[in-house]
């Protein structure tokens, strides 16, 4: 157990509950969006196989800039705690249903925080399309 380890513990409880502009979805729902992170990945790496095997021009790898960004979607809302269309509609599900944000300011707080993750999401999509443009 790491110096940091407490520390971590108590992140990992306190991110089960809704907190605006840090956490608006439960552990089932981070388990669905990681598994659809998951198959995305696994789906861009079959269809980067398929178009190297079938001898198209390397420009048409680009397009798996489209699958690689859904799975960064997924793994990233698995990681940070966050669903980017809940922050942007003002919902949250801790597991227990969807529910409404009540005050303009958490909605404010989670619509900044979701354009932050999809942003992150863009850029780690861009780079691991121009990585296997370049393969």
């Amino acid at each position: 157990m790491g110096p940091d380890e407490p520390l971590r513990e108590a992140r990992e409880r306190a991110l089960d509950t809704y907190h605006a502009g840090l956490c608006n979805i439960g552990p089932r729902e981070r388990l669905f969006r990681f598994t659809g992170g998951a198959a995305l990945a696994a789906g861009t790496l079959v269809a980067y196989w398929w178009l190297r095997r079938g001898g198209y021009p390397a420009a048409w790898r680009l397009a798996l800039a489209l699958p690689l960004f859904g799975a960064a979607v997924g793994f990233e809302q698995a990681r940070t705690h966050f669903c980017v269309a809940h922050g942007w509609f003002g919902t949250y599900n801790m597991d227990g249903g969807t529910r409404p944000v009540t005050t303009a300011v958490e909605r404010r707080s989670d619509r900044a925080y979701a354009l932050g993750v999809l942003a992150r999401c863009v850029s780690a999509a861009a780079i691991a399309a121009v990585a296997l443009y370049a393969l």
